[in-house]
C-alpha cells in the first residue's frame, strides 16, 4: 500500500494525506502560486531521502522543459539507448512524428514551439516507463484537445500519475484532487 504522508510545504500551505491504493489519478489542484510546485518538490526531495514511493520508479516532468544543444533525439533519450520501435510509437501517439529527431535544436529547445518542447520531454519520461510520473503544468502550451490526449498517454503509461494544470477538463481525469 502506497501513502504519501501529510506535507507541510515552504509556503505554509499543508496538504493532505493520500492512499493510493485504489487511486491512480491525482490532480494537485491550486491557483498559480499556490505552492503545487513546491509540493512535488517536496515529494521528489521525500522519494529519494526516504524512499516515499517504496523502491518504484519515478518520473519528474517538470512546468520548463530542461533541454541542451545537440540533435532532439538525443534531448529526447538523453544519449541513453531505447528501442526505436518504442521511440517511434510515442512520437506518433503524442503527435511529435512530424518532427525530424535529427534536426538541432539550440538554446531554450529553439526552434521547437512550447508545445513541442512539453512533448519532448513527455516522450523522454514515457520512455523510461516509470511506475509514477509527477508533472507540473507539463500541457500549458497545448491547446486542449492535444492536452487531453498527452494526458491520457501520461495515464496509461504509469500505475500513480500526480499532476497539476489549470484546464478544468484535465482536472476532470483524475481520481481525485488535493
Amino acid at each position: 500500500m502506497l501513502i504519501i504522508k501529510s506535507i507541510e510545504t515552504k509556503n505554509g500551505k499543508q496538504w493532505p494525506e493520500i492512499n493510493l491504493s485504489n487511486i491512480s489519478t491525482v490532480c494537485v489542484d491550486g491557483p498559480s502560486g499556490s505552492g503545487k510546485s513546491l509540493y512535488f518538490n517536496e515529494l521528489i526531495n521525500l522519494h529519494f531521502n526516504e524512499d516515499l514511493f517504496k523502491g518504484n520508479s519515478i518520473v519528474y516532468i517538470p512546468q520548463v522543459p530542461s533541454t541542451f544543444n545537440g540533435s532532439i533525439k538525443d534531448n529526447i533519450t538523453l544519449y541513453r539507448n531505447f528501442s526505436e520501435k518504442r521511440l517511434e510509437l510515442l512520437c506518433g501517439k503524442l503527435n511529435f512524428s512530424h518532427i525530424d529527431l535529427q534536426a538541432k535544436i539550440y538554446d531554450k529547445g529553439l526552434p521547437l514551439s512550447g508545445g513541442e518542447l512539453q512533448r519532448l520531454v513527455v516522450i523522454r519520461a514515457l520512455l523510461c516507463q516509470p511506475d509514477i510520473i509527477i508533472a507540473d503544468e507539463t500541457t500549458s502550451a497545448m491547446d486542449l484537445e492535444l492536452a487531453l490526449s498527452v494526458h491520457k498517454e501520461l495515464m496509461s503509461n504509469s500505475s500513480v500519475f500526480l499532476f497539476s494544470s489549470h484546464h478544468d477538463k484535465l482536472k476532470a481525469l483524475s481520481d481525485i484532487r488535493i
